[in-house]
């Protein structure tokens, strides 16, 4: 492997990081507040949600960065978060598809999991709301905060910039 590319992963990586940082109390707080629209959630003790809810996050917090990388690989840099536009539109709906295909394999096919009847479906697909709106809502507010926090951190680096040594006295 060239080692342009190895940059480019090194790139992906640096970026990926930081935004699965970002995603996980969020996705956490996410899966908890819709967990009681599912029928595990009255059927089982509280360490046992609990349970459910890490690992619904940590499944969630490799979907988003298997679409970050897809995006970065289809746009040709990891940088795209830096500002909205077609990459972050495609990297949003690339992890509401998955999360269609995900809830539909296991809802109806897997029954890994069920639906309580307050969780509202989506009309044709089949599919809850609230999972969905997570995939439409939390990825275009992790890349705002993902491009905050690297404007906050540059401008940081600018400013603690070594001082130039052509206009230290010598003692």
């Amino acid at each position: 492997m060239s080692n342009t590319r190895w940059q480019a992963i090194a790139r992906t990586i640096r970026a990926v990081v930081p935004l699965s940082a970002l995603a996980l109390p969020l996705e956490f707080a996410w899966e908890f507040a819709q967990f009681p629209l599912y029928a595990e959630w009255g059927e089982n003790d509280s360490a046992t949600v609990l349970g459910f809810a890490l690992h619904c996050t940590a499944g969630d917090v490799l979907i988003l960065a298997a679409c970050f990388t897809l995006t970065a690989f289809l746009y040709g840099t990891p940088d795209f978060h830096r500002r909205p536009g077609r990459p972050w539109l495609l990297f949003t709906l690339s992890g509401a598809a998955y999360t269609v295909y995900s809830e539909l394999a296991n809802v109806y096919v897997r029954e890994s999991w069920g639906y309580a009847p307050e969780m509202p479906l989506v009309p044709l697909l089949h599919v809850g709301l609230a999972p969905l709106l997570q995939w439409l809502v939390l990825p275009p507010l992790l890349l705002a905060g993902a491009a905050a926090l690297d404007r906050r951190i540059e401008r940081s680096v600018r400013t603690k910039r070594p001082p130039d040594s052509s206009t230290e006295t010598e003692s």
